[in-house]
């Protein structure tokens, strides 16, 4: 008994098993798998089933072939679907199944998208309805009884990936944050040191006790998901100011160090968010540009020799680069106010190298940032 059930597993399981490592097609409910298809891309395979078979292509027009797949995981529907002005069959692409279907054609002049609860319903998701309803607010009339997606048709781009996103979450019926394009401002204070490079020895900018200097920050922000996953591209612009003085003494002479900078930072940063609804803890990891294109910095020596106040510039040249790099490592928490809205806190370490001339100085800082996108 145990052995005939063995087998009737075998039976009803190696045709799924085959069909997803071979390229298969199947005509008149018949499955032939092994063969080799010939992928011509999505307008040719919206046409036909193309074989070959030994030296020459055998082509099978959608009426003739009910279904072929690549090995790939790609899979071609023969479907009677409208196209502009008129019932067509042709082979439309399967994005996904389940509850809802996601169909895909690609034709002559025309691209769009289908949704297939069962075989006999099928229905266009069009671009530009003829009824100047956006495909938004259809897929928010499709899925509107899962409610846990209806956030999420509103930021749905019409493409295969972002679709199939929606109709995946829709079909698990799904609640997460739908991961889309956003922009908003971002404040913060940040401390920020000068750090005297470690072949600099000898020198008199080695004689402070350098400390962190505490200054405000503002600027903007865009984030754009990496193929709509929880990963994305964090970039930013802000701006910064900062006011360093030291002092050391040595016998009579008194050593001050008085440096002024303004400063425009560009970090460009890979994100990480964590994909929970209300709270959404991130970490970023990247790199920054900086200009310093304000730069003021100065070490003087003030000597008293009977009554008499002498004052010299020691350095000849900036001891900090106009133009600097370096990475940036941080992370924080994201609170969603709202489907569309959402602040944000982070903690956030850089440091910051001379680019172009080896100057005497690097850059150290901590942030504390909060943001809000719009």
């Amino acid at each position: 008994m145990n052995k005939l059930w063995y087998i009737f597993l075998v039976i009803c399981f190696l045709p799924n098993v085959v069909n997803g490592q071979n390229d298969y097609f199947i005509m008149n409910n018949v499955t032939t798998a092994g063969v080799k298809l010939i992928n011509g891309g999505s307008k040719a395979n919206s046409r036909f089933c193309q074989i070959l078979n030994r030296d020459h292509i055998v082509k099978y027009s959608p009426y003739e072939v009910d279904e072929f797949g690549f090995k790939d995981g790609r899979v071609y529907l023969s479907r009677e679907v409208q196209i502009l002005d008129s019932l067509q069959k042709v082979f439309v692409e399967r994005l996904n199944r389940g509850k809802i279907t996601l169909l895909f054609y690609d034709g002559k002049g025309v691209k769009t998208f289908f949704f297939e609860k069962d075989r006999n319903i099928i229905t266009e998701i069009a671009k530009n309805n003829k009824d100047d309803i956006s495909y938004n607010e259809q897929l928010l009339s499709i899925t509107y009884d899962c409610q846990k997606v209806a956030d999420a048709t509103k930021f749905v781009k019409y493409n295969k990936r972002s679709l199939s996103k929606l109709i995946t979450r829709y079909n698990d019926c799904e609640l997460k944050p739908f991961p889309h394009f956003r922009y908003g401002a971002i404040f913060g204070y940040e401390l920020a040191k000068l750090v005297p490079k470690a072949d600099r020895k000898g020198l008199k900018i080695n004689l402070f006790d350098y400390k962190y200097d505490g200054g405000f920050t503002f600027g903007f922000f865009a984030d754009k998901p990496i193929l709509l996953s929880n990963f994305s591209l964090h970039s930013e612009i802000n701006y910064s100011r900062h006011g360093f003085s030291y002092y050391n003494s040595i016998d009579t002479i008194d050593i001050n160090f008085v440096a002024n900078i303004s400063s425009l930072k560009l970090p460009l940063l890979v994100r990480f968010a964590y994909p929970s609804n209300k709270f959404r803890p991130f970490i970023n990891l990247g790199v920054v540009v900086i200009y310093n294109f304000s730069n003021e910095n100065s070490i003087y020596e003030t000597t008293l020799s009977e009554n008499i106040i002498e004052i010299n510039v020691v350095n000849e040249s900036s001891l900090i680069a106009v133009n600097q790099a370096g990475y940036s490592i941080g992370g924080g928490i994201e609170y969603n106010l709202n489907y569309k809205y959402s602040v944000f806190f982070e903690m956030r370490y850089n440091k910051y190298y001379s680019l172009s001339d080896p100057k005497y100085l690097d850059i150290t800082e901590f942030k504390f940032l909060t943001g809000i996108n719009f």
